[in-house]
């Protein structure tokens, strides 16, 4: 829901209009607050809608490009363009093509700077009115509708079909009389929904609605009548809200069309990270204080602390090394004592799981850690069936071989055992 706080009107300044008129512009637009966004005119703009041949998203922006490459007169380089999508279809995405140049636009910035506004958002106005028609409920949702904005000597087109826009037009006003004006853009209007039926077929009789501000301009609906538009309907644009309150409900929804200037985002992010660089700085600098205080009064109490555990370490050493002593005795007798981990009691295990066709020709025992045997098999079956029974041997903790490999008619293997009483008994 949105909530209209203010509104007012000022009157955009030449761009060598005397510092005096800035001033005054300064004041007038002092209530305005972050984020604003500004609308272009639709004569300073080339504004297209086109079907595109895809659903993504990915792929519209090199489309976009492309074809602003076929219909601007102006190098691509030139530009700031931009795109919104309007409608997704089975055949393709209806999308809104936007493309100013980047010169019009920085003259704009820079104006609006110079009195205090700072802008957030770029997008035209012929949009910000579209959006206000659609918040007013003044849409059809279905068949083909003309509607024709008529402010201030300026004329500005917008069809629909279905509710989604396919035509956008600024329509020149530039007439000697009121009368020539106005035949002028009935002019441009007949043409326009002829290139529509031309372009997308025709839709049956297409009414047209002029939405206009002040008196009835019965030159204008006398215009029209003479090029064959006989559906003319008259509406007060003051009925509507206005295309300011759409752009700015535009920039809120943050609605596709946005023909800021790269480099006007490139110097607003480039500025967030000097203030986020200089944030982390200061607050960098607090607690590197703090921590340097913390610090130095820490190193008093772990001085302190140092001291009281050398003495106390001092007091326990002797103690210390009696206690390891006796245990290394104790662990020593237990392995002198335990007969089950003798090597008579190994050499008894192992010959009772040697298989037929296995020879020992090693055996090294090693007092209360293991030991480790070499051998020859007549082949690799019987090698790894002695290896299986040394594993599922209770005597034995691990069985770890080495081999077998082929030596003549034999097969050479060694086995490390560890004996399953060491873990037990170490301390």
């Amino acid at each position: 829901r949105f909530q209209l706080l203010a509104s007012g009107r000022a009157e955009r300044p030449a761009a060598d209009a005397p510092p005096e008129r800035l001033a005054a512009l300064k004041q007038e637009l002092a209530a305005l607050k972050p984020p604003v966004a500004a609308g272009l005119p639709a004569d300073q703009v080339l504004l297209r809608v086109v079907t595109l041949p895809t659903q993504d998203d990915a792929e519209l922006g090199g489309m976009v490009q492309l074809q602003v490459d076929k219909f601007s007169p102006f190098p691509v380089e030139s530009l700031v363009v931009s795109h919104e999508v309007l409608q997704r279809r089975a055949d393709g995405t209806v999308v809104a093509i936007g493309a100013v140049r980047e010169a019009a636009v920085d003259a704009l910035g820079r104006q609006l700077a110079a009195a205090g506004v700072k802008l957030a958002r770029v997008d035209v106005t012929v949009l910000g009115w579209w959006r206000a028609l659609r918040d007013a409920g003044e849409i059809k949702p279905r068949g083909r509708q003309a509607l024709l904005r008529w402010e201030d000597g300026g004329a500005e087109l917008l069809a629909l079909d279905d509710g989604v826009p396919v035509l956008f037009r600024a329509l020149a006003t530039e007439g000697a009389t009121p009368e020539s004006a106005a035949a002028d853009v009935a002019r441009e209007v007949r043409l326009a929904l002829l290139a529509l039926e031309i372009e997308h077929g025709p839709r049956g009789l297409c009414p047209l609605t002029i939405w206009r501000a002040g008196g009835e301009p019965a030159a204008l609906v006398r215009a029209l009548h003479a090029e064959g538009l006989l559906e003319v309907a008259l509406r007060p644009l003051e009925s509507l809200p206005s295309a300011a309150q759409g752009l700015a409900r535009r920039g809120a929804a943050r609605e596709g069309l946005d023909l800021t200037p790269p480099a006007w985002r490139a110097r607003e992010q480039e500025q967030r990270f000097r203030r986020r660089m200089w944030s982390a700085a200061a607050a960098g600098l607090g607690l590197w204080l703090a921590a340097v205080g913390t610090l130095l009064g820490g190193l008093r109490i772990e001085a302190y602390r140092l001291r009281r555990a050398q003495l106390q370490l001092q007091a326990l050493q002797a103690p210390a090394r009696e206690i390891r002593e006796v245990r290394r005795r104790v662990t020593l007798v237990r392995r002198y004592l335990n007969r089950r981990d003798a090597a008579l009691e190994c050499l008894r295990e192992i010959s009772a799981l040697q298989p037929a066709g296995v020879t020992l020709t090693s055996f090294a025992y090693r007092q209360g850690e293991g030991l480790k045997l070499s051998g020859e098999a007549e082949s690799v079956e019987q090698v790894y069936s002695f290896k299986t029974g040394l594993d599922e041997s209770e005597l034995f903790r691990s069985a770890t071989l080495q081999g077998p490999q082929g030596r003549g008619e034999k097969q050479l293997f060694d086995i490390d055992l560890a004996l399953a009483g060491a873990a037990r008994e170490e301390p």
